[in-house]
């Protein structure tokens, strides 16, 4: 009876370790050359385990000699890159960020074009630290796939600016909040930046013979990303026409009114909507302003290590708060921009907070 008792206990502490998997309903992706050292190798994981051409959101871990998860550890500065022999190009990149509760890291790619297209290769590169130790992944391989049968993820506009669907994987029947975003392309072979807001998307969904309402995406500042709601009446393939206005005056900058758009994306809406899992965290911290010239206060529930990040992922500041003593943070001397504040509580929960030096 003590053994199978045992037997049972291990099984259950079995399920909870398993359970808690920091990377619980994601698939690994096909990359290569990410080994750190001897020690440590990172490994890239997305929603089914596919980079698609398009926008492509990645999730990157840390394991040790042993495959354990490690904890102590960054990411910044990802550099795709596409080399097609003489002629090389990176690609659209989204802020790096610090996955609430978890040993994680996220960001997104764009990527312009799939492995082996035109004979090309993606090659992808990042910094990183591990404890105090720090480091450069240069040359990991990742495979790219094309487009799912009838879609397109990203739309070029005006030479050097790309517009990218969010989540394009995600959308069902019913009323959708679309994102996206849009990036330049600076010089050819550095990573494209968002543009942080500055203009508006107007988006007229197409079916067939079935043409609903336009619906116009603005830039959120709190999120970071253009929103906009679309109410798809059927499943199926849609096509997205696309004109882009310029915030400030509703100037035409690229594309046209309604179908006669040359601009497009296309996506496959589902009957009930694959959906991506939301892997947050939440916990009782205040950060206050959200926007200011440089100086923010920081408030939690319990004692808390904070660390500060620029959008690239480095860090900034370390600081540990004192359960209900507010904390003044200091970002003047870092210049104007978006950061990270990421508060780690009592409980070993991580909530993370952007605010605006103006």
């Amino acid at each position: 009876m003590k053994r199978i008792y045992n037997i049972l206990l291990f099984a259950l502490f079995f399920s909870a370790i398993h359970a808690q998997s920091p990377v619980e309903g994601l698939a690994e992706a096909a990359v290569t050359g990410l080994t750190a050292n001897d020690h440590y190798t990172f490994h890239i994981y997305s929603a089914d385990g596919k980079l698609n051409r398009g926008y492509s959101e990645l999730f990157i871990a840390l394991k040790d000699e042993q495959g354990e998860f490690v904890d102590d550890f960054t990411v910044s500065n990802f550099h795709p890159l596409m080399d097609m022999g003489e002629h090389k190009h990176s690609t659209p990149v989204g802020a790096v960020e610090k996955v609430a509760g978890k040993p994680l890291y996220k960001t997104w790619f764009a990527f312009l074009m799939y492995s082996g297209q035109m004979g090309g290769t993606w090659a992808l590169d990042f910094e990183y630290t591990i404890g105090e130790t720090t480091g450069k992944i240069e040359g990991a391989v990742p495979q790219v796939e094309d487009y799912p049968a009838g879609q397109k993820w990203i739309q070029a506009f005006n030479s050097n600016y790309y517009a990218s669907i969010a989540h394009p994987r995600s959308y069902a029947e019913g009323l959708q909040t679309l994102q996206a975003y849009i990036n330049e392309r600076v010089t050819s072979t550095d990573p494209y930046p968002i543009v942080d807001g500055g203009y508006k998307i107007v988006v007229t969904p197409q079916q067939e013979t079935t043409v609903l309402p336009a619906a116009t995406l603005v830039w959120n500042d709190e999120k970071d990303v253009y929103e906009g709601t679309v109410n798809f009446t059927s499943e199926g393939l849609w096509t997205l026409y696309l004109k882009v206005l310029d915030a400030g005056n509703d100037a035409l900058v690229a594309g046209a009114d309604g179908v006669e758009s040359a601009l497009s994306w296309k996506i496959n809406v589902s009957k009930g909507g694959t959906g991506l899992q939301s892997i947050a965290g939440h916990s009782p911290v205040k950060v206050y302003p959200t926007i200011s010239n440089g100086v923010f206060t920081v408030e939690t529930a319990t004692n808390a290590d904070i660390d500060v990040f620029n959008l690239h992922g480095q860090r900034l500041q370390r600081h540990v708060a004192s359960a209900g003593t507010p904390l003044p943070i200091d970002l003047s001397n870092y210049g104007k921009g978006r950061y990270l504040i990421s508060v780690k509580t009592g409980s070993g929960e991580v909530v993370n907070r952007k605010v605006i030096v103006k």
